[in-house]
């Protein structure tokens, strides 16, 4: 009888382990981005659009009034045979959404430059977050081949100190696109 339930125990668990890590596999994308690369008086720049989907844990602490930052890095690489690629260029861009309770407004920031914006919803403020315009690139034309990649990510070092630990071993607060990247020519 106790050898049964043991079993019964164990099977149970084992179903639990894989509906969760079937429902983490499902949700695991936390943005899509779309870019767009041309050529702006002799430069290449990358429009971006990220689309995000935050955990239930992040626009909880949002909506609470904790700053969230996102790295945005995108990168223009040189092919090469042996090794790594060669980098070329990197371009950072760091923003932050706030929620601001008083004015019931969501605050989006441009951490390089400091400029603000203020939304009436979230959705209208998670839009503006993601869009990127003129991120330059590189100058010139070197004639080689080049390949683009680029991602985003929650900034869990620009949490606050209590909450740095718990967001690192968490999956809901470790949200990393991982990189994308194409070829150009």
């Amino acid at each position: 009888m106790h050898r049964m339930n043991v079993l019964r125990l164990s099977l149970c668990a084992i179903v639990l382990v894989v509906t969760q890590t079937a429902v983490v596999a499902a949700d695991g994308e936390f943005a899509k981005i779309l870019t767009r690369i041309r050529e702006e008086n002799d430069v290449r720049v990358m429009d971006v659009r990220i689309h995000y989907e935050f955990s239930q844990e992040v626009l909880r602490a949002l909506n609470n009034g904790l700053p969230i930052i996102l790295e945005t890095q995108a990168e223009e690489l040189e092919p090469r045979s042996i090794l790594w690629d060669k980098r070329i260029t990197t371009t950072l861009v760091r923003r932050e959404i706030r929620y601001h309770a008083l004015s019931q407004q969501y605050l989006v920031r441009n951490i390089e430059t400091d400029s603000q914006v203020n939304f009436l919803t979230l959705s209208l403020a998670i839009d503006a977050l993601g869009a990127i315009d003129g991120l330059p690139l590189s100058t010139g034309r070197t004639g080689k081949p080049k390949r683009y990649r680029i991602r985003t990510r929650l900034d869990i070092e620009g949490l606050p100190s209590p909450l740095r630990l718990l967001a690192y071993l968490s999956e809901d607060w470790l949200l990393d696109s991982q990189w994308q990247s194409w070829p150009l020519n």
